[in-house]
């Protein structure tokens, strides 16, 4: 057990300092991030929309193409210069190296989240954040990056492996992204319908993917 855990923190901190050094993930998706919530801006005339009803959606839409742009990257880091293969000759469980690169996606997301949400509420002068949307977002997250890992590794062989991890990854991840919008639209409404169904709905897709997730891992990777 204790191996395991070294294990899997010693790659999470591969992960960390290969990106905090290089920087090919986190600072050109922010980029764009922050350019899509620009161009929402300019597109929505917010003296005739309360921007309280479309928040929640737009910034699922920019969470979600963010995940996928690091879920992409990511992958395509590793399998340079065969460091997945390494990986998986490794005397490392599969678990493992499943788990690290769940938590290391799940920590560039999260901090590219964090500077998307901040940005956003200066552009739209959005007075109606609320701490709740923190769990919200932090579940929502992980399901989609956990499920995404898999999906990651199926499409990276593939000529258009940004379409085929979106065409994949869209249908499964629409009951996350459906719960996570309509909480944060119930917190903004004031009901406690967020609370009641919503972050329940949520943490049960979680459980579902986090336990077929690395079983599906494994039968991948040793096909």
């Amino acid at each position: 057990m204790i191996n395991s855990l070294n294990t899997l923190r010693a790659i999470i901190w591969k992960d960390l300092i290969v990106e905090f050094r290089s920087k090919e993930i986190i600072l050109p998706i922010l980029a764009f991030s922050c350019l899509t919530l620009i161009i929402f801006n300019f597109a929505i005339d917010t003296t005739r929309i309360d921007i309280k009803y479309l928040a929640a959606g737009i910034l699922w839409i920019v969470f979600i193409f963010t995940s996928i742009l690091i879920l992409v990257r990511s992958s395509n880091i590793e399998n340079q210069n065969g460091n997945l293969q390494g990986l998986l000759l490794s005397p490392i469980s599969r678990e493992a190296i499943f788990f690290s690169k769940l938590i290391s996606n799940f920590i560039f997301v999260s901090i590219i989240q964090i500077i998307i949400t901040i940005v956003f509420i200066i552009i739209f002068n959005f007075s109606d954040f609320n701490l709740k949307f923190i769990p919200i977002i932090l579940l929502g997250t992980f399901g989609i990056i956990t499920i995404g890992n898999v999906f990651s590794i199926i499409s990276n062989n593939t000529k258009s492996q940004e379409i085929i991890l979106s065409v994949l990854l869209f249908p499964t991840i629409t009951p996350v992204l459906i719960a996570s919008v309509e909480a944060i639209n119930s917190i903004i409404g004031n009901n406690n319908d967020w609370l009641n169904q919503w972050i329940p709905l949520l943490i049960i897709f979680d459980t579902v993917f986090i336990i077929i997730s690395p079983y599906a891992f494994n039968f991948i990777v040793e096909e």
